[in-house]
């Protein structure tokens, strides 16, 4: 990073408390959802392919052989780094 490096900041959150369990998201689903509503807070909204790093904090109980990877695809995104 370089000190003119824009770094845009957004926050999103989603809870899903579905008592139904075919109503209850799959955890990469809500990561997608919750990286859009951040995207959409930062103003950047459809923009969110521009990314050009992604990072997936491993807090969610389902492992997955590639989170940044899988979540890349779902929103559509081709980030230079994933981790």
């Amino acid at each position: 990073m370089t000190a003119r490096q824009p770094v845009v900041i957004g926050v999103g959150q989603l809870s899903n408390r579905a008592t139904d369990p075919s109503q209850v998201m799959e955890p990469l689903a809500m990561m997608a959802e919750v990286a859009r509503r951040a995207a959409a807070d930062a103003g950047i909204g459809e923009r969110l392919r521009e990314v050009d790093e992604l990072t997936v904090i491993n807090i969610i109980s389902r492992a997955y052989a590639d989170p940044p990877g899988f979540l890349a695809e779902r929103l559509g995104m081709s980030p230079r780094q994933r981790w």
